[in-house]
């Protein structure tokens, strides 16, 4: 499988070798991005004066978009690992002839406030590894419809509540996850005066809405 950058002006079909293919695309656009920026804007919820990554009390993105650059990946890295590492299980449970366990995903159980947040080149690392986990991933029919569970908090209290889903849905679900948050970068980086790809954070159906219509 290989990323080169979205071909077919973004034109999916259901399958999940091609869902797989676009968020290795969107993952190595992210990559690109990241390693174009320095390690001020990418950790700081602070205003930034530009590029020279400087604080600025006139210049304070924080007040528009909460979070930091690094806050927002690491929280959409979070959810590609968690749905691999079940797909994985899935995957070995295949092979050995265990197609009756019925695996379950929460994607709201996870550590926050790690080093991805703040450490760019460790999340430079942590894309790759996504990429190479993604190649390696079978798109076998049994694995594609496979039935899962997700498990969701519901409030504060931590309530929490079930519902069906399948791998395919899962990954298309991430994919547009992680492209919502990259739209979040994409206005933070336009307040931090920082270049970056037009079609940034934009999704396909809007590009293709702005190429054909």
């Amino acid at each position: 499988m290989t990323f080169s950058r979205y071909k077919d002006k973004y034109c999916l079909s259901l399958a999940l070798d091609n869902i797989l293919t676009v968020l290795g695309q969107s993952l190595q656009e992210l990559s690109t991005l990241l390693s174009g920026i320095n390690d001020q804007h990418y950790s700081h919820k602070d205003g930034l004066n530009g590029n020279n990554g400087t604080k600025d009390k006139d210049h304070d993105a924080s007040p528009i978009i909460d979070g930091s650059i690094g806050e927002h990946v690491r929280h959409g890295l979070d959810h590609i690992t968690a749905l691999l590492d079940v797909a994985s299980v899935i995957q070995k449970n295949l092979a050995e002839g265990s197609e009756n366990i019925t695996s379950c995903i929460s994607y709201d159980r996870r550590q926050r406030k790690t080093l991805l947040e703040t450490d760019r080149g460790l999340c430079l690392l942590k894309i790759k590894d996504l990429i190479e986990r993604i190649n390696k991933l079978s798109t076998s029919e049994l694995l594609i419809k496979k039935p899962i569970k997700i498990e969701h908090i519901t409030d504060d209290k931590g309530s929490y509540s079930y519902f069906a889903s399948n791998i395919e849905r899962e990954f298309m679900f991430v994919f547009h996850h992680l492209l919502h948050h990259k739209a979040v970068i994409a206005i933070k980086l336009r307040l931090l005066d920082c270049h970056q790809d037009r079609e940034f954070g934009i999704a396909p159906a809007t590009l293709h809405e702005i190429n054909y219509s």
